[in-house]
Protein backbone atom coordinates (compact mmCIF):
# COMPACT_ATOMS: atom_id res chain seq x y z
CA UNK A 1 0.00 0.00 0.00
CA UNK A 2 1.64 3.23 -1.14
CA UNK A 3 0.20 6.40 0.30
CA UNK A 4 1.70 9.66 -0.83
CA UNK A 5 0.88 12.73 1.22
CA UNK A 6 2.32 16.18 1.80
CA UNK A 7 4.40 16.26 4.97
CA UNK A 8 7.28 18.21 6.43
CA UNK A 9 10.60 17.03 5.06
CA UNK A 10 14.07 17.97 6.20
CA UNK A 11 16.20 17.94 3.08
CA UNK A 12 19.71 19.20 3.67
CA UNK A 13 18.50 21.33 6.50
CA UNK A 14 15.53 23.31 5.15
CA UNK A 15 11.96 22.49 6.09
CA UNK A 16 9.55 22.35 3.18
CA UNK A 17 6.29 20.64 2.29
CA UNK A 18 6.65 17.90 -0.28
CA UNK A 19 4.92 14.73 -1.33
CA UNK A 20 6.67 11.68 0.08
CA UNK A 21 5.81 8.12 0.84
CA UNK A 22 5.04 7.84 4.53
CA UNK A 23 7.95 9.71 6.03
CA UNK A 24 7.55 12.75 8.22
CA UNK A 25 11.25 13.51 8.10
CA UNK A 26 12.86 12.59 4.83
CA UNK A 27 16.66 12.62 4.64
CA UNK A 28 17.07 14.40 7.95
CA UNK A 29 20.68 15.45 8.36
CA UNK A 30 22.13 14.81 11.81
CA UNK A 31 22.76 18.55 11.87
CA UNK A 32 19.12 19.40 11.95
CA UNK A 33 16.63 19.50 14.72
CA UNK A 34 13.17 18.65 13.49
CA UNK A 35 10.72 21.36 12.67
CA UNK A 36 8.50 21.54 15.67
CA UNK A 37 5.85 24.16 15.89
CA UNK A 38 5.23 27.14 17.96
CA UNK A 39 2.55 29.58 16.89
CA UNK A 40 3.87 30.96 13.63
CA UNK A 41 3.39 34.69 13.30
CA UNK A 42 2.23 36.10 9.95
CA UNK A 43 5.08 35.87 7.48
CA UNK A 44 6.61 38.93 5.91
CA UNK A 45 8.01 37.40 2.77
CA UNK A 46 10.38 40.23 1.98
CA UNK A 47 14.04 40.06 2.87
CA UNK A 48 14.75 40.94 6.49
CA UNK A 49 16.80 44.08 6.81
CA UNK A 50 19.40 44.38 9.55
CA UNK A 51 21.16 47.37 11.02
CA UNK A 52 24.74 47.83 12.06
CA UNK A 53 28.04 47.37 10.29
CA UNK A 54 30.18 45.86 13.04
CA UNK A 55 29.59 42.49 14.54
CA UNK A 56 30.75 40.31 17.37
CA UNK A 57 31.51 36.63 17.04
CA UNK A 58 29.31 34.39 19.16
CA UNK A 59 30.62 31.10 20.53
CA UNK A 60 29.10 28.63 22.93
CA UNK A 61 30.68 27.70 26.23
CA UNK A 62 33.50 25.25 25.72
CA UNK A 63 34.15 26.40 22.16
CA UNK A 64 36.97 28.54 20.84
CA UNK A 65 36.13 32.05 21.96
CA UNK A 66 38.27 33.74 19.39
CA UNK A 67 40.80 35.16 21.81
CA UNK A 68 38.19 37.03 23.82
CA UNK A 69 38.85 37.50 27.51
CA UNK A 70 36.88 35.12 29.72
CA UNK A 71 35.18 37.34 32.25
CA UNK A 72 35.40 35.12 35.31
CA UNK A 73 39.20 35.16 35.48
CA UNK A 74 40.37 36.67 38.75
CA UNK A 75 37.06 36.35 40.59
CA UNK A 76 37.00 35.13 44.19
CA UNK A 77 36.72 31.35 44.43
CA UNK A 78 33.04 31.23 45.41
CA UNK A 79 31.98 33.71 42.71
CA UNK A 80 34.16 31.92 40.17
CA UNK A 81 32.51 28.58 40.97
CA UNK A 82 29.01 30.08 40.80
CA UNK A 83 29.69 31.73 37.44
CA UNK A 84 31.08 28.47 36.05
CA UNK A 85 27.97 26.67 37.31
CA UNK A 86 25.64 29.21 35.69
CA UNK A 87 27.56 29.05 32.41
CA UNK A 88 27.21 25.27 32.40
CA UNK A 89 23.45 25.54 32.91
CA UNK A 90 23.05 28.14 30.18
CA UNK A 91 25.18 26.02 27.88
CA UNK A 92 22.96 23.01 28.57
CA UNK A 93 19.86 25.05 27.81
CA UNK A 94 21.32 26.43 24.59
CA UNK A 95 22.40 22.98 23.44
CA UNK A 96 18.95 21.50 24.01
CA UNK A 97 16.88 24.21 22.31
CA UNK A 98 19.07 25.40 19.45
CA UNK A 99 19.18 24.20 15.87
CA UNK A 100 22.83 23.40 15.01
CA UNK A 101 22.44 25.43 11.81
CA UNK A 102 22.06 28.56 13.93
CA UNK A 103 24.98 30.68 15.02
CA UNK A 104 26.71 29.87 18.27
CA UNK A 105 26.03 32.09 21.24
CA UNK A 106 28.70 33.15 23.71
CA UNK A 107 26.86 33.33 27.04
CA UNK A 108 29.62 34.65 29.34
CA UNK A 109 28.10 38.13 29.60
CA UNK A 110 24.62 36.74 30.24
CA UNK A 111 25.98 34.38 32.89
CA UNK A 112 27.63 37.31 34.66
CA UNK A 113 24.22 39.01 34.88
CA UNK A 114 22.48 35.96 36.37
CA UNK A 115 21.07 36.62 39.82
CA UNK A 116 20.30 33.88 42.35
CA UNK A 117 16.62 34.15 41.43
CA UNK A 118 17.47 33.91 37.72
CA UNK A 119 19.56 30.81 38.37
CA UNK A 120 16.63 29.16 40.16
CA UNK A 121 14.38 30.00 37.21
CA UNK A 122 17.01 28.57 34.85
CA UNK A 123 16.90 25.32 36.84
CA UNK A 124 13.11 25.31 36.44
CA UNK A 125 13.45 25.95 32.70
CA UNK A 126 15.78 22.95 32.35
CA UNK A 127 13.20 20.85 34.21
CA UNK A 128 10.54 22.05 31.75
CA UNK A 129 12.76 20.86 28.89
CA UNK A 130 12.99 17.39 30.43
CA UNK A 131 9.18 17.30 30.46
CA UNK A 132 9.07 18.36 26.82
CA UNK A 133 7.61 21.78 27.69
CA UNK A 134 9.81 23.72 25.27
CA UNK A 135 7.67 26.83 24.97
CA UNK A 136 7.37 27.15 28.76
CA UNK A 137 11.12 26.68 29.13
CA UNK A 138 11.92 29.48 26.69
CA UNK A 139 9.46 31.88 28.27
CA UNK A 140 10.83 31.03 31.73
CA UNK A 141 14.38 31.92 30.72
CA UNK A 142 13.21 35.23 29.25
CA UNK A 143 11.37 35.99 32.49
CA UNK A 144 14.50 35.16 34.50
CA UNK A 145 16.25 38.14 32.91
CA UNK A 146 13.28 40.51 32.91
CA UNK A 147 15.32 43.62 33.65
CA UNK A 148 17.67 46.02 31.92
CA UNK A 149 20.80 44.21 30.78
CA UNK A 150 24.09 45.50 29.34
CA UNK A 151 24.12 45.39 25.51
CA UNK A 152 26.18 42.21 25.06
CA UNK A 153 24.25 40.29 27.70
CA UNK A 154 20.98 41.49 26.17
CA UNK A 155 22.16 40.36 22.73
CA UNK A 156 23.08 36.93 24.09
CA UNK A 157 19.67 36.51 25.72
CA UNK A 158 17.83 37.37 22.51
CA UNK A 159 20.08 35.10 20.45
CA UNK A 160 19.29 32.21 22.79
CA UNK A 161 15.56 32.95 22.44
CA UNK A 162 15.77 33.46 18.69
CA UNK A 163 17.52 30.13 18.15
CA UNK A 164 15.03 28.40 20.43
CA UNK A 165 11.95 29.80 18.71
CA UNK A 166 13.45 28.98 15.33
CA UNK A 167 13.83 25.35 16.41
CA UNK A 168 10.06 25.40 17.07
CA UNK A 169 9.39 26.93 13.63
CA UNK A 170 7.97 30.05 15.31
CA UNK A 171 9.56 32.33 12.76
CA UNK A 172 7.76 35.47 13.90
CA UNK A 173 9.12 35.16 17.43
CA UNK A 174 12.55 34.10 16.17
CA UNK A 175 12.79 37.12 13.87
CA UNK A 176 11.79 39.47 16.68
CA UNK A 177 14.49 38.15 18.99
CA UNK A 178 17.17 38.13 16.27
CA UNK A 179 16.30 41.74 15.55
CA UNK A 180 16.60 42.67 19.23
CA UNK A 181 19.93 40.85 19.42
CA UNK A 182 21.20 42.68 16.35
CA UNK A 183 20.17 46.04 17.78
CA UNK A 184 21.99 45.33 21.02
CA UNK A 185 25.17 43.97 19.44
CA UNK A 186 25.25 42.89 15.74
CA UNK A 187 26.74 39.43 15.30
CA UNK A 188 27.36 36.56 12.93
CA UNK A 189 24.82 34.53 14.91
CA UNK A 190 22.03 37.09 14.45
CA UNK A 191 22.75 37.38 10.73
CA UNK A 192 22.65 33.60 10.32
CA UNK A 193 19.40 33.67 12.29
CA UNK A 194 17.79 36.06 9.83
CA UNK A 195 18.82 33.68 7.05
CA UNK A 196 17.23 30.74 8.83
CA UNK A 197 13.99 32.66 9.25
CA UNK A 198 13.93 33.48 5.53
CA UNK A 199 14.66 29.85 4.67
CA UNK A 200 11.90 28.62 6.96
CA UNK A 201 9.46 30.91 5.17
CA UNK A 202 10.57 29.70 1.77
CA UNK A 203 12.44 32.89 0.86
CA UNK A 204 15.62 31.27 -0.43
CA UNK A 205 16.96 34.45 -2.02
CA UNK A 206 16.63 36.25 1.30
CA UNK A 207 18.27 33.34 3.09
CA UNK A 208 21.20 33.35 0.68
CA UNK A 209 21.64 37.10 1.13
CA UNK A 210 21.92 36.80 4.90
CA UNK A 211 24.14 33.72 4.83
CA UNK A 212 26.56 35.49 2.49
CA UNK A 213 26.51 38.56 4.72
CA UNK A 214 27.24 36.34 7.72
CA UNK A 215 30.14 34.78 5.81
CA UNK A 216 31.59 38.21 5.02
CA UNK A 217 31.39 39.24 8.68
CA UNK A 218 32.81 35.91 9.88
CA UNK A 219 35.74 36.16 7.50
CA UNK A 220 36.48 39.74 8.57
CA UNK A 221 36.73 38.78 12.25
CA UNK A 222 38.32 35.36 11.85
CA UNK A 223 35.28 33.40 13.02
CA UNK A 224 35.93 29.91 11.59
CA UNK A 225 32.84 28.36 13.10
CA UNK A 226 30.66 31.13 11.67
CA UNK A 227 32.23 30.50 8.26
CA UNK A 228 31.61 26.76 8.47
CA UNK A 229 27.97 27.23 9.41
CA UNK A 230 27.54 29.88 6.74
CA UNK A 231 28.81 27.55 4.02
CA UNK A 232 26.70 24.71 5.40
CA UNK A 233 23.58 26.85 5.30
CA UNK A 234 24.38 28.00 1.77
CA UNK A 235 24.59 24.33 0.87
CA UNK A 236 21.07 23.95 2.23
CA UNK A 237 19.84 26.76 -0.02
CA UNK A 238 21.41 25.19 -3.11
CA UNK A 239 20.01 21.78 -2.14
CA UNK A 240 16.53 23.23 -1.75
CA UNK A 241 16.81 24.76 -5.22
CA UNK A 242 17.75 21.39 -6.64
CA UNK A 243 21.35 22.41 -7.39
CA UNK A 244 23.13 19.35 -6.03
CA UNK A 245 26.51 20.47 -7.39
CA UNK A 246 26.28 23.81 -5.58
CA UNK A 247 25.09 22.07 -2.42
CA UNK A 248 27.95 19.57 -2.54
CA UNK A 249 30.55 22.30 -3.08
CA UNK A 250 29.37 24.29 -0.06
CA UNK A 251 29.03 21.24 2.16
CA UNK A 252 32.57 20.18 1.29
CA UNK A 253 33.87 23.65 2.11
CA UNK A 254 32.10 23.48 5.47
CA UNK A 255 33.53 19.99 6.03
CA UNK A 256 37.08 21.20 5.37
CA UNK A 257 36.70 24.07 7.86
CA UNK A 258 35.25 21.80 10.53
CA UNK A 259 38.13 19.37 10.02
CA UNK A 260 40.70 22.17 10.23
CA UNK A 261 39.09 23.30 13.50
CA UNK A 262 38.97 19.78 14.91
CA UNK A 263 35.20 20.18 15.31
CA UNK A 264 34.12 16.54 15.14
CA UNK A 265 30.44 17.29 15.63
CA UNK A 266 30.45 19.78 12.76
CA UNK A 267 32.39 17.29 10.65
CA UNK A 268 29.72 14.65 11.26
CA UNK A 269 26.93 17.04 10.33
CA UNK A 270 28.74 17.92 7.10
CA UNK A 271 29.02 14.23 6.19
CA UNK A 272 25.31 13.88 6.91
CA UNK A 273 24.53 16.74 4.54
CA UNK A 274 26.73 15.20 1.85
CA UNK A 275 24.75 12.01 2.35
CA UNK A 276 21.61 14.00 1.58
CA UNK A 277 23.13 15.16 -1.71
CA UNK A 278 23.89 11.59 -2.78
CA UNK A 279 20.43 10.47 -1.72
CA UNK A 280 18.79 13.19 -3.79
CA UNK A 281 20.88 12.10 -6.79
CA UNK A 282 19.65 8.55 -6.35
CA UNK A 283 23.08 7.29 -5.30
CA UNK A 284 21.93 5.14 -2.42
CA UNK A 285 25.35 3.59 -1.80
CA UNK A 286 27.04 6.99 -1.70
CA UNK A 287 24.39 8.27 0.68
CA UNK A 288 24.81 5.30 3.00
CA UNK A 289 28.59 5.68 3.06
CA UNK A 290 28.33 9.31 4.18
CA UNK A 291 25.53 8.62 6.65
CA UNK A 292 27.56 5.83 8.26
CA UNK A 293 30.64 8.04 8.47
CA UNK A 294 28.55 10.68 10.24
CA UNK A 295 27.05 8.07 12.56
CA UNK A 296 30.45 6.65 13.48
CA UNK A 297 31.77 10.10 14.39
CA UNK A 298 28.74 10.88 16.54
CA UNK A 299 29.22 7.56 18.33
CA UNK A 300 32.93 8.25 18.84
CA UNK A 301 32.30 11.65 20.45
CA UNK A 302 29.29 10.51 22.46
CA UNK A 303 26.77 12.79 20.73
CA UNK A 304 23.60 10.83 21.43
CA UNK A 305 21.25 13.19 19.61
CA UNK A 306 23.43 13.10 16.51
CA UNK A 307 23.64 9.32 16.77
CA UNK A 308 19.85 9.05 16.87
CA UNK A 309 19.45 11.23 13.82
CA UNK A 310 22.13 9.20 12.07
CA UNK A 311 20.05 6.08 12.60
CA UNK A 312 17.01 8.04 11.40
CA UNK A 313 18.80 8.88 8.15
CA UNK A 314 19.61 5.23 7.61
CA UNK A 315 16.00 4.35 8.35
CA UNK A 316 14.84 6.78 5.69
CA UNK A 317 17.33 5.39 3.20
CA UNK A 318 16.28 1.79 3.80
CA UNK A 319 12.63 2.81 3.54
CA UNK A 320 13.27 4.37 0.14
CA UNK A 321 14.95 1.14 -0.96
CA UNK A 322 11.83 -0.75 0.07
CA UNK A 323 13.75 -2.55 2.84
CA UNK A 324 11.21 -1.99 5.59
CA UNK A 325 12.86 -4.41 8.00
CA UNK A 326 16.05 -2.37 7.76
CA UNK A 327 14.07 0.85 8.08
CA UNK A 328 12.28 -0.38 11.19
CA UNK A 329 15.51 -1.55 12.79
CA UNK A 330 17.14 1.85 12.38
CA UNK A 331 14.07 3.85 13.41
CA UNK A 332 13.82 1.73 16.57
CA UNK A 333 17.47 2.38 17.41
CA UNK A 334 16.84 6.09 17.00
CA UNK A 335 13.70 5.93 19.13
CA UNK A 336 15.50 4.17 22.00
CA UNK A 337 18.13 6.92 22.09
CA UNK A 338 15.55 9.72 21.91
CA UNK A 339 13.74 8.12 24.85
CA UNK A 340 16.97 7.79 26.82
CA UNK A 341 17.93 11.44 26.33
CA UNK A 342 14.40 12.75 26.78
CA UNK A 343 14.04 14.23 23.28
CA UNK A 344 10.26 14.33 22.90
CA UNK A 345 10.35 15.83 19.43
CA UNK A 346 12.65 13.07 18.23
CA UNK A 347 10.35 10.48 19.77
CA UNK A 348 7.36 11.90 17.89
CA UNK A 349 9.31 11.81 14.63
CA UNK A 350 10.41 8.23 14.94
CA UNK A 351 7.07 6.93 16.14
CA UNK A 352 5.50 8.56 13.10
CA UNK A 353 8.13 7.04 10.83
CA UNK A 354 7.52 3.64 12.40
CA UNK A 355 3.84 4.20 11.68
CA UNK A 356 4.80 4.82 8.08
CA UNK A 357 6.64 1.49 7.96
CA UNK A 358 3.53 -0.26 9.26
CA UNK A 359 1.43 1.49 6.60
CA UNK A 360 3.78 0.32 3.85
CA UNK A 361 3.41 -3.24 5.11
CA UNK A 362 -0.38 -2.95 5.15
CA UNK A 363 -0.55 -3.11 8.95
CA UNK A 364 -3.36 -0.59 9.47
CA UNK A 365 -3.74 -1.13 13.23
CA UNK A 366 -0.01 -0.89 13.85
CA UNK A 367 0.24 2.30 11.79
CA UNK A 368 -2.64 3.96 13.63
CA UNK A 369 -1.25 2.96 17.03
CA UNK A 370 2.18 4.45 16.34
CA UNK A 371 0.81 7.58 14.73
CA UNK A 372 -1.52 8.14 17.69
CA UNK A 373 1.44 7.77 20.06
CA UNK A 374 3.39 10.28 17.98
CA UNK A 375 0.40 12.64 17.94
CA UNK A 376 0.04 12.51 21.71
CA UNK A 377 3.68 13.49 22.26
CA UNK A 378 3.54 16.24 19.63
CA UNK A 379 0.44 17.69 21.28
CA UNK A 380 2.04 17.52 24.73
CA UNK A 381 5.06 19.57 23.66
CA UNK A 382 3.06 22.04 21.58
CA UNK A 383 4.57 21.02 18.24
CA UNK A 384 1.62 22.22 16.20
CA UNK A 385 3.13 21.81 12.75
CA UNK A 386 3.99 18.19 13.53
CA UNK A 387 0.52 17.66 14.99
CA UNK A 388 -1.02 18.86 11.74
CA UNK A 389 1.07 16.57 9.58
CA UNK A 390 0.43 13.51 11.74
CA UNK A 391 -3.29 14.24 11.65
CA UNK A 392 -3.04 14.42 7.86
CA UNK A 393 -1.31 11.05 7.79
CA UNK A 394 -4.01 9.53 9.96
CA UNK A 395 -6.79 10.94 7.78
CA UNK A 396 -5.12 9.64 4.61
CA UNK A 397 -4.57 6.24 6.19
CA UNK A 398 -8.17 5.95 7.32
CA UNK A 399 -9.45 7.07 3.91
CA UNK A 400 -7.60 4.24 2.21
CA UNK A 401 -9.16 1.70 4.56
CA UNK A 402 -12.79 2.82 4.41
Amino acid sequence: MEIVIGVVAIMAGIATVVGVVWAIFKRESPSNRASGAGVVAPDNQGTIETRGETAISGHAVGADRGGQVIQNIGLPGEDHDRLARVEAKLDEFVEKVSDPRAGNVQIADLAAETTSKAERMLDEALAFLKDGRYQDAIEHVLSAYDRELPPRARAELHLVAGNAFHSLSDYGAAEMHYREASRAAPSVAATLGFGLVCAGRGDLDGAEKHYRKALTIAESIGDSLGRARGFGNLGNVYAERGDSDGAKENYRTALEIFQEMGDRSGEARAFGNLGNVYAERGDSDGAEENYRTALEIFQEIGDRSGEARGFGNLGNLYSERGDFDGAEENYRKALVIFEEIGDKLGQAQDLANLGGVCAERGDFDGAVARLMSALKIAEEIGARVIVGHIQGMLEQLKATND
